[in-house]
């Protein structure tokens, strides 16, 4: 939240700010961006950030009978999970995380405002279920991505195709991919959390700067971390994406005709629709694959669909499609 200030701070007392741990537990992000990867100019970066969400997402998957509710009780039984899981399952820990990784790939002062964030909280047995059968896979992923207006930076539930290389991270384990100008893609996969690794990178970050200290100069940690672009964040509603949407419809004559003249009024094209069979006094399940449009468009559609509640049973439920 204060990394602009704090790193402004360290370079007025001419002291080190070393904070490797701080992303990726004991993976080591923040120094391969700094020094590895400084001759590449970054395009994106995919992140699965937090071992809390994918754990649960990777249960949900592994054991199709537990509930949400379920497998978190048990993710907090392991430790994995917080007795407060708000930040974890919210996406706010990832948010956070994303921040720091964008500020220094991109040299802009970003700080959770700028993250637009969704939890999992509101995925069910039922998402998971459809989703395998579309050849999708869910994750919590950040995406760091460089565009002609701006940077976006957005923490979200998104789906991935089974052969995706993020698909098969499960557990509590980190994994960010990279999309590098000189090097092409590249991945750091690891430990994202837990007492060893983070310890790890905490000592590795104690060892560099002693060394500096050995050799009397002034620790590097202080030149590269200068966010002295001006802050450009692309809106939410610019950003494009393919959808999966899933409602709850009365099973009736005209009700595909009703959806569909409300997507093509906001020009959302459709590419997969499904009406499950299971029918619980008249209401079926009714999922719509998108093909990819803006957000502002998607959201006033899904606005309008709820309108209809002669046919519609609660809010229509999205998760975007990874475009990159």
């Amino acid at each position: 939240k204060h990394s602009a200030e704090l790193i402004a701070l360290a370079q007025e007392k001419q002291v080190a700010l070393a904070f490797e741990a701080s992303v990726g537990g004991g993976i080591p992000l923040i120094r391969t961006i700094r020094d590895s990867l400084a001759a590449n100019n970054i395009n994106y970066i995919l992140g699965i950030l937090n071992g809390t969400s994918n754990y649960i997402l990777t249960k949900m998957y592994d054991e199709p009978d537990m509930s949400f509710e379920e497998i978190l009780v048990q993710a907090q039984e392991l430790g994995y999970a917080e007795a407060d899981p708000t930040s974890d399952i919210e996406g706010y820990d990832a948010a956070n995380k994303a921040a720091i990784l964008a500020s220094i790939a991109f040299g802009q002062k970003i700080t959770l405002d700028d993250v637009y964030t969704e939890g999992i909280t509101r995925i069910t047995p039922r998402d998971i279920t459809y989703t395998s059968e579309l050849g999708y896979i869910i994750k919590l992923l950040a995406v760091i991505r460089k565009m002609i207006n701006g940077v976006e930076v957005r923490v979200h539930p998104v789906l991935l195709p089974e052969d995706h290389i993020l698909s098969s991270v499960s557990d509590v384990i980190n994994t960010v991919m990279f999309d590098l100008d000189l090097v092409g893609n590249t991945m750091l996969h690891g430990p994202g959390a837990g007492a060893l690794p983070t310890a790890s990178s905490v000592l590795s970050d104690v060892i560099e700067i002693a060394k500096h200290l050995h050799n009397k100069k002034v620790p590097r940690f202080l030149t590269p971390y200068t966010f002295d672009r001006e802050k450009e964040i692309v809106s939410m509603d610019d950003v494009v994406s393919g959808y999966y949407i899933r409602m709850q419809v009365y099973d009736r004559p005209g009700v595909l005709a009703t959806v569909g003249s409300v997507f093509a009024k906001y020009d959302v094209s459709i590419a997969v629709v499904l009406q499950k069979e299971s029918n619980i006094g008249g209401w079926v399940p009714l999922i719509v694959l998108t093909h990819p449009i803006k957000d502002a468009p998607m959201k006033k559609a899904l606005e309008e669909i709820k309108q209809h509640d002669e046919i519609l049973r609660g809010d229509p439920f999205y998760i975007r499609i990874l475009d990159v």
